[in-house]
Order: structure tokens, then C-alpha cells, then sequence
């Protein structure tokens, strides 16, 4: 179980990191961002630090979940693989879009998300 942890504590990193990536090659604008609390963050401290930003505290919050999940026991481990390996897929998802143009069912799902919480707001 712990060699799992780790498998999904490296993915969550690279896939996060595919994400950052496509994201700093695909927006030219901080507007383009469909998230719109990372777009807030974006206008106001820039892009490439809010990209940045987010995957240091992405990485903080998962090497600290990991560890956690590594000394509570089984049930926090295999709820970290569950959770993780979800995280994963949608991070991997939107890379996928960010790279390809191609919408996923997956990616969609999160536009409507972003859209709703922007209504929210305003």
C-alpha cells in the first residue's frame, strides 16, 4: 500500500505540473482562465507567479496528505489513492485540453463548474 501512496503522490506532481505547463503555454491573458479565483489571484499578482504559486502549495498540500496517509493507516492511505487518483485525472484532463484544444467530457464539467462559481460572486 505504501508503494501505491507514493505512485500517487507522483502523479498528483506531474500531473499538476502538466497542468501548470499547458496553462502558462495556452493563456495570454489572465481573463482566458475559466477558474475564477486563480483568475482573480492572476490579475492581481500576474500569472506566472499565481501558476507558480499554486503548484508550491499544491505540492506542500500533497507531500503533507501523503506523509499523513502514510502514518494514519490503511484507511487513510487507500483515501488518499481514491482521492488522489481523482485529483489526478482532472489535473491530467485539463492539461489535456490546455495542450490539445480538445475538450474532455471531464473538462467541460469543470467550465460549467468555473461558471457557476463566477455567477456566484457576482
Amino acid at each position: 500500500m505504501t508503494t501505491v501512496v507514493f505512485f500517487v503522490i507522483g502523479f498528483l506532481i506531474i500531473t499538476k505540473l502538466l497542468d501548470v505547463l499547458s496553462t502558462l503555454r495556452l493563456l495570454r491573458d489572465p481573463m482566458m482562465e475559466t477558474n475564477p479565483i486563480a483568475r482573480r489571484l492572476m490579475l492581481r499578482f500576474g500569472m506566472k507567479g499565481t501558476v507558480w504559486l499554486i503548484f508550491i502549495v499544491a505540492i506542500i498540500l500533497v507531500a503533507t496528505s501523503g506523509v499523513i496517509a502514510l502514518y494514519e493507516g490503511v484507511v487513510y492511505q487507500v483515501a488518499f489513492i481514491l482521492v488522489g487518483s481523482f485529483i489526478s485525472v482532472i489535473q491530467f484532463a485539463v492539461a489535456y485540453t490546455n495542450w490539445t484544444g480538445a475538450d474532455t467530457f471531464i473538462t467541460r464539467t469543470i467550465r460549467k463548474l468555473h461558471s457557476s462559481l463566477s455567477q456566484i460572486r457576482n
